[in-house]
């Protein structure tokens, strides 16, 4: 099962109330009347890409957005950087002591032509604070860098302060000899927060795309895509990426074989 098999009837039936560019999710608390917290609501910022010609709205779980045109060069490595597509607080809210998030699936790339798919061999996304020696102003930015590849099935994060929606800086590496060069890239997580209160509430998936432009287009972008494409590219990613608990539902399952097939076995020795 995947996050939404509705979502080709939100992209067509939802209304645009205004233009986004960029920026991450919002999240605000929903409480009991003793103010204890129940639950939160994401919002998206950016819910497309297609910004500039009429943009197609998509589910509140999901942030499009593109990485930097120019390519950095580093001792790392050369890589494409965005900073979008992060955690933050809105609204009232609880106090809380703690806030850390944890990827749920691997790296994905669609060009919008056909399914989506694993990123190729090498190609990696790396995750890391940008406000870590600043806890006076974003307290709970943890050190710390997380790699996502075409292979990840879940990964522990690090400490966020939900202070800023671009404290998560993203740098894409390409892999040597890829073709998954000009469509977009995503992948989803989730945030869990621990309160004062002493309750501990998780955010459902989160799932957070980008584009990576193509310097050799004359806007030096992939939005230069008819809208219809990057659409399907996003649509293809939002439907490839794991739910969570179609994964524990697999886990679950198989224990219940194993269990069953034990059972089996010590049936056939009595």
């Amino acid at each position: 099962m995947r996050f939404s098999k509705t979502i080709l009837t939100m992209l067509t039936s939802l209304t645009i109330t205004g233009t986004a560019w960029g920026h991450g999710f919002l999240l605000s608390v929903n409480t009991d009347g003793g103010g204890n917290p129940l639950s939160f609501t994401a919002t998206s910022q950016a819910q497309q890409l297609d910004l500039l010609t009429g943009p197609t709205p998509g589910p509140s779980n999901v942030f499009l957005d593109k990485f930097g045109a120019t390519a950095t060069t580093d001792g790392t490595g050369t890589w494409y950087g965005a900073n979008g597509g992060s955690p933050a607080t809105s609204g009232p809210w609880p106090a809380y002591t703690s806030a850390k998030y944890t990827i749920l699936s691997g790296l994905y790339y669609s060009d919008g032509t056909g399914a989506a798919v694993p990123a190729s061999a090498g190609t990696h996304l790396q995750v890391a604070d940008r406000f870590v020696a600043d806890q006076v102003g974003h307290p709970g930015a943890a050190a710390g860098t997380v790699d996502i590849t075409g292979t990840t099935l879940t990964q522990p994060g690090f400490g966020v302060s939900l202070f800023d929606v671009h404290e998560l800086s993203k740098h894409l590496y390409i892999g040597a000899g890829s073709t998954q060069k000009f469509g977009e890239y995503g992948f989803a997580y989730n945030v869990t927060v621990n309160f004062a209160g002493g309750q501990s509430l998780t955010t459902g998936p989160l799932v957070a795309i980008f584009a990576l432009t193509d310097p050799n287009l004359p806007s030096g972008s992939f939005a230069l895509a008819p809208r219809a494409q990057q659409d399907a590219a996003t649509l293809a990613l939002y439907n490839a990426v794991p739910e969570p608990s179609a994964i524990a539902l697999a886990g679950i399952a198989g224990v219940v074989g194993l269990l069953y097939r034990r059972a089996r076995l010590q049936r056939q020795r009595a």
